[in-house]
Parts: C-alpha cells; sequence; structure tokens
C-alpha cells in the first residue's frame, strides 16, 4: 500500500469515526433522561468507572494538599453536647473574632461528634467509636481540650488524659475560682493537682444552645502542644478580655 493509500484509508476510518459518533450521539438525544443514564451505563461503565475513580483521586490529593497547608491553631472537643446540632460554630467564631481573627490557612475545631459514656461496658459500636477517636486524636497530639459534663471530665482526668492546670492559672485566678468552688482537684503522684474549670457560672458557654443547664468543665489534654492558645480559649470561656 502506497503512501497515498494509507493517507486514504486513514481519513476514511476518520470520517467513519466521526459518522458513528454523530449516530450515536443522535440516538442518545432521542431517548429520556432515565433511558440516557441507563445507556451510558451499559454502553460506558468502564469509562464511567475510571473518571469517577479519576475524579476521587484527584479530590484527594487537592484536600490532602489543602491539608496540609492548613495550620490547625486549636482542636477541641465538646464532649456530650446534648443538642442533636449543637451551636458550635457560633462559639467559634465569636472565640475567634475575640482573639482577633485568624491569618490565611489557618483554622480551628470545635467538634461537638463525641459522646463518652462513663457507666458503659465500652463495647457499643458508640463506646469504641468514641475511643478510637479520642485516642487517635491524643496519640497524634492533634487534640487540645475537652468541654464536658463532670463525670465526663472525672472519667477522662482518671484514664490519665488530662493536664495539670496549676502551673496555667495564676494564683489569682485560683484564689477566685477555688473560692467558688469551680475547680477540680484530683491526686497525681501522691499530690492534688488541678484538673479542669468549671466554666458554666461564667455565662459565656449558656450563650450557645450546647449543654442547657448542665456544669461545664474545661480541661486540657496532657500532650497539647498548643498551650497558649488553648490557655486563651479558657479565659474566654471565663468571659475574661483575650488577645
Amino acid at each position: 500500500m502506497t503512501e497515498e493509500e494509507k493517507k486514504h484509508q486513514k481519513e476514511l476510518w476518520k470520517q467513519d469515526r466521526i459518522r458513528q459518533r454523530h449516530e450515536e450521539w443522535e440516538k442518545i438525544k432521542g431517548l429520556g433522561f432515565g433511558a440516557r443514564l441507563q445507556y451510558l451505563w451499559d454502553y460506558y461503565k468502564i469509562v464511567l468507572a475510571i473518571a469517577a475513580a479519576a475524579a476521587l483521586v484527584v479530590y484527594l490529593i487537592v484536600t490532602m494538599i489543602q491539608g496540609s497547608r492548613t495550620e490547625t491553631l486549636l482542636y477541641v472537643c465538646v464532649l456530650n453536647a446534648d443538642e442533636l446540632d449543637p451551636d458550635t460554630e457560633h462559639l467559634q467564631e465569636d472565640y475567634i473574632k475575640a482573639r482577633g481573627g485568624l491569618e490565611k490557612m489557618q483554622n480551628m475545631v470545635f467538634d461537638a461528634s463525641i459522646y463518652v459514656n462513663p457507666d458503659a461496658t465500652g463495647t457499643s459500636q458508640q463506646d469504641v467509636a468514641a475511643a478510637i477517636k479520642i485516642t487517635s486524636y491524643v496519640g497524634a497530639k492533634s487534640l487540645d481540650a475537652f468541654l464536658a459534663p463532670f463525670n465526663v471530665t472525672e472519667y477522662e482526668q482518671e484514664g490519665g488524659m488530662l493536664l495539670a492546670l496549676d502551673e496555667i492559672l495564676t494564683q489569682e485566678e485560683i484564689d477566685a475560682l477555688g473560692e467558688a468552688g469551680c475547680l477540680y482537684y484530683a491526686k497525681e503522684s501522691d499530690q492534688e493537682h488541678i484538673f479542669a474549670v468549671r466554666i458554666d457560672q461564667a455565662g459565656v458557654i449558656g450563650n450557645y444552645d450546647i449543654y442547657g443547664e448542665e456544669q461545664v468543665w474545661f480541661s486540657m489534654i496532657g500532650n497539647s502542644t498548643r498551650i497558649e492558645e488553648t490557655a486563651r480559649l479558657l479565659h474566654f470561656l471565663l468571659g475574661e478580655e483575650v488577645s
């Protein structure tokens, strides 16, 4: 076959493919919406599956890149919130505003998705999920603080999860909060230490539909690497000025 004949044959194949695509498109246009989807699935499911997989890979890569570029300044677990949709979003917004905002690619997280039951056997799906999530966060040093009812706070302290606050609070704060009965003391290494501060009496947390009339205690995670920011949140929840 000469070069001229090869060129002519390629042109014929090209025209034939164009004609086939045109006929196929005309056929698809004549179908109803449901029939179109079925047709595409029947004849192009492999292509669609590959396209969907490619889109998922791109999404995951973009998400990972964005996550690697974002600095989390604070991660708070709001444990046992008693509402289906607790108003942690406004709490987060108000705190960010009070501290002077965030820079680009910085964020904070107030996570109200975890429920801890100190009286449970620990074998239910909810108990296991809560334990895994908290343990993973602590192991990754990504968790900074708990907001929780007293029995949950006590439970987490007994599990060795919390940081002693003796050096975090000033002596004036210790005296004032202690006199008001808003400090939780517990023994560690045969010494009494402060492990949590009651914050509901200050009135700030009551501005949000999170705990209702229940006592709310603030505690820090033992291996938190963001002590200064976490202490700033405590002062905000106590109704003090932050910057």
